[in-house]
């Protein structure tokens, strides 16, 4: 049997309700994922990304997938994934010169100042608009990034001033760092958040060895 052009139209248009009626989910809108909510019987529960370090991608964006797979609202940011999503420079891959490892060699110690050196320049002249990027990006999921882990005794001001930033931009309401014993170091901790604005947050995390 032939059929015209028109014929095959209509047959067309009659074909098309059972289509749609035999597969309804092209037509259904996607439903939007739960967000997570960590918060129990009025307890805000939350993790440091520490928690995540065995696995294989360290990204910040890997992590917002791990934290969520996880049920977490609220985490403290290891600094290593939050200076990467902001473009920091590399830091060198030498690590030695720890329990039973080698001593650098001079090279490697020059390599490691130079690193430290373009991360220093990089700090005290980043914008903070990718850090207010991450927090959105966590924040939309229903991540609150509550603290952020870089602050370290032996930053110069600028550097100390730095991470201040960034923890206003990521919307923290702590800096945190290892415990340190020098007494002297903690009171140049305390008094450049003090003579900051008021709003600047500071406290100390503690580690187990």
């Amino acid at each position: 049997m032939r059929y015209t052009r028109r014929d095959f139209g209509k047959l067309a248009l009659t074909a098309m309700p059972a289509v749609a009626i035999s597969r309804p989910s092209l037509a259904a809108p996607a439903q939007a994922p739960a967000k997570p909510n960590s918060t129990i019987n009025g307890v805000e529960l939350g993790t440091i990304t520490y928690s995540y370090r065995s696995m294989p991608d360290q990204s910040a964006t890997a992590i917002l997938r791990y934290v969520l797979d996880s049920g977490i609202s609220r985490i403290e940011f290891m600094g290593g994934p939050v200076e990467a999503f902001a473009g920091a420079p590399p830091s060198g891959g030498f690590r030695g010169g720890g329990r039973g490892g080698p001593p650098p060699t001079p090279e490697q110690q020059a390599a490691q100042r130079e690193a430290a050196e373009r991360t220093r320049a990089w700090r005290t002249s980043v914008s903070m608009d990718r850090f207010k990027a991450l927090r959105k990006m966590f924040n939309d999921a229903g991540v609150t990034i509550y603290a952020w882990k870089q602050l370290s005794p032996n930053m110069s001001d600028g550097e100390m001033e730095y991470v201040f930033n960034v923890a206003e931009a990521l919307g923290c309401t702590h800096t945190t760092l290892e415990l340190i014993d020098d007494p002297e170091q903690l009171r140049r901790i305390g008094q450049f958040a003090e003579n900051g604005r008021s709003t600047r947050p500071i406290t100390r995390t503690f580690r187990a060895a």
